[in-house]
């Protein structure tokens, strides 16, 4: 089963029906309606982090769920979820000068992991005003997508299968989207 945590976001449930296009095991628990007991007694396959308003520590349960979970199972984190995933390896989030919502922005990507069965031009759809401040980035997390403007919008744990997206595979305004979370889905443990 596929547990998405959602942060209070509209976009949660484009997640949710883009999953259920693999699997209908999924459940939803708002960031302040589960504990990490609860997670850790559930053997969920796979947690997909929504996207949300605010900075990843106002995101309820999320960063200790990543600082949990990851190494045991698979975690994707979406744009909120990927900013609280640079967050707990160390990283630092910064406010961007011009805010990015309901834009594209052509993605230029490592053809490794999530993005192994992506061809072609990746086009992702931006809706954040917070971004992973580049020059953070710590050792442990691998930069493996950015825009054309060199911000970070994807990450991967190194040791883990812990992915971050600061676009979102979810919109209309995407490409890839199914490549992308059936490729996340597919991987097994939270080992690489």
């Amino acid at each position: 089963m596929v547990l998405v945590i959602d942060n209070y976001d509209s976009f949660t449930f484009n997640l949710v029906q883009l999953i259920s296009k693999f699997t209908k095991n999924i459940e939803v628990r708002r960031n302040d309606k589960i504990s990490l007991k609860e997670i850790k007694n559930k053997n969920y396959s796979h947690i997909i982090i929504s996207p949300g308003p605010k900075y990843p520590k106002d995101a309820g349960i999320t960063m200790e769920v990543i600082k949990n979970m990851s190494g045991k199972i698979p975690i994707l984190g979406v744009c909120l979820g990927h900013q609280a995933i640079v967050e707990v390896f160390g990283g630092n989030i910064m406010r961007l000068i011009e805010p990015f919502h309901g834009k594209t922005s052509e993605i230029k990507y490592k053809k490794i992991g999530i993005f192994k069965n992506v061809n072609g031009i990746l086009i992702g759809a931006r809706y954040h005003s917070l971004v992973a401040d580049m020059k953070s980035i710590p050792n442990c997390l691998e930069v493996i997508g950015k825009s054309e403007d060199n911000l970070v919008m994807a990450i991967s744990h190194k040791s883990f299968n812990t992915i971050g997206l600061q676009f979102h595979p979810e919109s209309f305004l995407s490409n890839n989207a199914e490549n992308i979370i059936g490729t996340f889905l597919n991987i097994k443990g939270g080992l690489k």
